[in-house]
């Protein structure tokens, strides 16, 4: 009888509305925090993965420089392997043979035009954060073909190795 009535007591006195509204806005104040930590850790996750998705494509582009070179060839009636050699080289969209690209102002990075969006060693445009380098192992009637596109995320180094084998078959 006695908790009852100080109960009572305590509802009826000035203030409470206080501690009621300091309560609710922290609850609102948290609730608000975790959703601005989870809209951070999305907009840096979305970034990772846009970078990942352009690595992904320019390490495929390097395979198909090679897979050019060598239909190229075929087509014009020369060996398959003609001008195709162990080594490391860096290539562009448009090469026509492995050899070393003399870079233009962007180093050993590839360069990205932003008026024809393409990522180029010989092109114009600005640094990009990406280096390819596409790695040819060839044997008798197998070349192995690496493409290893590298770049920096937060400072961290991520890369992205794509492989692909091309066979003789036509022997």
């Amino acid at each position: 009888m006695r908790m009852i009535k100080l109960f009572k007591n305590f509802k009826n006195k000035k203030g409470s509305f206080l501690i009621e509204s300091i309560v609710s806005v922290s609850l609102v104040v948290i609730g608000l925090l975790g959703i601005l930590a989870l809209v951070t850790k999305s907009i840096s996750l979305n970034n990772n993965v846009h970078g990942r998705f352009i690595a992904a494509s320019l390490a495929a582009e390097g395979i198909e420089v090679v897979k050019n070179i060598i239909d190229t060839n075929i087509a014009q009636g020369f060996e398959w392997d003609r001008g195709i050699n162990n080594g490391n080289y860096s290539v562009d969209y448009n090469s026509a043979i492995l050899g070393e690209i003399q870079p233009n102002g962007c180093g050993e990075y590839l360069c990205f035009d932003s008026n024809s969006k393409v990522y180029s060693h010989s092109g114009g445009g600005n640094p990009s954060v990406f280096k390819r380098s596409v790695r040819v192992a060839k044997n008798s009637n197998e070349i192995q073909v690496n493409s290893i596109v590298s770049w920096l995320v937060k400072g961290a180094l991520s890369t992205i190795n794509v492989e692909d084998r091309f066979y003789n078959w036509r022997q």
